[in-house]
């Protein structure tokens, strides 16, 4: 498995925007919608100008006080969860 590679493009107070290095629709959608599951995230978007040849580039904002680094944590953390679930109630089913 490959490590994921970021390079932050903009950062200010409450709003972010990187390059995900090597990835595509597949991650950046389950990322972009558990951020949007974040009450405190105002908006969460991904681009990719070209999809054969670019990087995506991840935008976030979120209100006051919310750290968009930490809400990314969270929305990475909730992904985790939801897929530990899928692995025990297919393991459940397998039994």
């Amino acid at each position: 498995m490959k490590n994921i590679e970021l390079k932050v493009l903009e950062e200010r107070e409450n709003e972010l925007e990187i390059e995900v290095i090597g990835e595509g629709h597949t991650m950046m959608n389950l990322l972009k919608s558990s951020l949007l599951d974040d009450p405190d995230v105002l908006v969460a978007t991904y681009d990719i100008k070209f999809p054969t040849i670019s990087n995506p580039i991840l935008y976030i904002r979120t209100r006051e006080g919310r750290n968009p680094y930490d809400a990314i944590k969270d929305a990475v953390d909730r992904i985790i969860t939801r897929f530990d679930e899928l692995s025990d109630a297919i393991t459940g089913v397998l039994i």
